[in-house]
């Protein structure tokens, strides 16, 4: 079970390494990001700016804890954390009926949705299986082969989570463009 535990690990390490950074490119996707989580339902100000100071640094700190494998399964637990907290922002937002773009990754970003609640859902599953990959495996790794596949693997199916709003556009069914002409 070394490979899942590699696969989960660069995964997550993918997506907590792309997260910090796309929230903390420069003052406006700060701003931005800091916006959402006020829209998200952090009313007080000084708590949303709080909040929004320390979601980077716990993502940054994830990863530095999923790399060594003395510290892995502290940076399972705290990524774990970090995708509850984000599933149930994103909960909540998506019952009180607000409109609010994700800024997971930054800029951009379509409304939040079911499929932002099932992407985290799947995230914090990997954090889960990579922790019972890696308390399987005794902490072991991989042969060099292995490793790589499962490094690059990980890392591959982070891409498409991040991406996810893109691929959606995409290859997801267009939207209906009937007119009161077309009718």
């Amino acid at each position: 079970m070394p490979e899942l535990d590699i696969a989960c690990r660069a995964l997550l390490v993918t997506i907590f390494a792309v997260a910090p950074a796309g929230k903390l490119r420069g003052p406006a996707a700060f701003a931005e990001f800091r916006a959402t989580v006020r829209a998200m339902g952090v009313r007080q100000p000084r708590l949303a700016a709080l909040v929004a100071r320390l979601v980077p640094i716990a993502e940054a700190a994830a990863v530095v804890l999923l790399v060594p494998s003395g510290t892995v399964l502290i940076g399972y637990g705290l990524g774990l954390l970090l995708l509850l907290g984000f599933t149930g922002g994103i909960a909540l937002t998506l019952r009180r009926g607000r409109v609010v773009r994700c800024r997971c990754f930054g800029a951009g970003g379509s409304p939040v949705s079911v499929r932002h609640l099932v992407r985290n859902t799947l995230l914090a599953l990997t954090a889960v299986a990579g922790a019972g990959g890696h308390l399987a495996s005794g902490g072991t790794l991989p042969g060099p082969l292995s490793l790589l596949l499962a490094t690059a693997g990980g890392a591959l199916a982070a891409t498409a989570l991040i991406r996810l709003d893109d691929l959606v556009y995409l290859f997801g069914r267009p939207a209906e463009t009937t007119t009161a002409a077309g009718r």
